[in-house]
């Protein structure tokens, strides 16, 4: 391997490894647990914070949605700026889908 194939960094490797480490410090104290279901809530959050597309996070009342959405929102590409939830609950039926796709 020659000096400038060493110093090029892996793009990919870095930013998974920022996610990773990102997911870490927001985590703490927000998304606790060593349960399986845990584990894989935030692994997901790990595979799509690197992806630009738009995520509905779902569940019942009091089940952590809104720690998931801080994590994946500190991990993402997007963590600098606003992050945008809807309480989809408190919308008319008629209304939810201007709301969440633009005037229908």
């Amino acid at each position: 391997m020659d000096e400038s194939t060493k110093s090029t960094p892996v793009v990919g490797v870095e930013r998974a490894d920022s996610i990773r480490s990102t997911l870490r410090l927001t985590s703490q104290g927000k998304i606790v647990g060593q349960h399986p279901s845990i584990r894989e809530v935030v692994s997901t959050v790990e595979r799509v914070a690197s992806s630009s597309c738009t995520v509905l996070i779902t569940g019942e009342s009091g089940t952590g949605k809104e720690l998931v959405v801080a994590a994946l929102h500190d991990a993402s590409l997007r963590a600098r700026g606003p992050v945008v939830t809807v309480d989809c609950s408190a919308i008319h039926e008629n209304l939810i889908e201007a709301k969440l796709f633009g005037h229908v």
